[in-house]
């Protein structure tokens, strides 16, 4: 009877200790600052089509981390996509391209997902250094389709990173 009392006791310690991790690994960073996505219509991104989005920055003491984040639909067709970004804020107006790989050489899908919908957060501006204000960002794909079919969201991860010495 003892014996049965505690081998049930070490088996919900066990079970209490691996839930307990689950939830604080599966809990969102707290450096997370702002993460916002827009859907694209089935119908297909336009390549004149922008996507915009608009973020607050309050604390200039440390440095920061700008990601991509897409979502896209099985039936995307390339294994990668080019976008263009254009931010513009307080002191800064820049403008760049840059490439996500979707896939590897044998068409597995390098993002998270499975099926239907694959999510890809792709780092694209590390180490800002912001002044407080108001900032916006605009992403349009720079691929030859004049309507992209595939993708489903497109937006941004915003992270707080190590301060500025």
């Amino acid at each position: 009877m003892i014996r049965n009392l505690t081998y049930k006791l070490r088996h919900t310690g066990l079970l209490i200790l691996t839930l307990g991790l689950w939830v604080w690994a599966c809990s969102p960073s707290k450096n997370i600052v702002d993460e916002q996505f827009n859907s694209i219509d089935e119908s297909g991104w336009a390549w004149d089509s922008v996507t915009e989005f608009q973020f607050n920055i309050e604390d200039t003491s440390t440095y920061y981390l700008l990601s991509c984040g897409l979502r896209i639909r099985s039936n995307y067709t390339y294994s990668n996509i080019w976008l263009l970004y254009e931010l513009e804020g307080p002191g800064l107006q820049q403008q760049n391209q840059f490439e996500i790989e979707l896939s590897d050489q044998t068409g597995r899908w390098k993002g998270q997902g499975k099926s239907n919908l694959i999510t890809f957060l792709q780092p694209f501006l590390d180490r800002i250094a912001f002044k407080a204000g108001t900032y916006t960002l605009r992403i349009k794909q720079n691929m030859r389709d004049e309507q992209l079919k595939g993708v489903s969201d497109v937006g941004f991860q915003l992270v707080r990173g190590k301060p500025i010495l």
